[in-house]
Formats: structure tokens, sequence, C-alpha cells
């Protein structure tokens, strides 16, 4: 199993468009692609960690602010130097 983000940078990498389903609701403007981590934060993260050794598993060290799809592909993109290329495809029919 890979991560969505994992899978998606070796694919943005080759500068292929990245394919996201079409959104029917209205939104609000967009803003620029955030910084999924904090990073004086993460760092926290990391060391409390190392003094506990006896904790593992998959934790989220998310910011607690939701993003979109789109957010999220603008930021694989921007990480991989290349343009932004979006293929808005359909909603499959329910």
């Amino acid at each position: 199993m890979q991560s969505v983000i994992a899978k998606n940078f070796a694919l943005v990498r080759t500068s292929s468009p990245l394919a996201l389903f079409r959104s029917y609701r209205l939104t609000t403007p967009m803003r620029p692609a955030a910084r999924f981590y904090l990073r004086a934060r993460l760092c926290d993260v990391v060391l409390w960690f190392l003094d506990h050794p006896e904790v593992s598993g998959l934790f989220n060290l998310g910011t607690g602010r939701s993003r979109t799809w789109l957010d999220l592909a603008y930021a694989l993109f921007d990480a991989a130097e290349q343009p932004r290329k979006i293929e808005f495809i359909d909603m499959p029919p329910v």
C-alpha cells in the first residue's frame, strides 16, 4: 500500500498531469498551497518519540486545518519543481 502523496509525487515528477475529480460545490476563492506541517511542531514530536521508545504507530501530525485535494496537488507540483498540471474529471454517476 502506498500513500497518495508518494504515489502521485512520482507521477508529478515526470511532468504528467494529475487527475482530480471535479467538484460541483461552490467554493471560496483559491488560496496558495500551504505547508502541511509546521517544522517546529514536527521537531517537538520527533524529540518526544525519541524520549518515549515504547510508543509506536502511525500518527497524523497535521496542522488541524482542513485542506482541499487541490491544495495537496499544488504542494506536490511545487515540491517537485514542476508546473502545475491538473486535469479535472467528472465524478462517476451514483
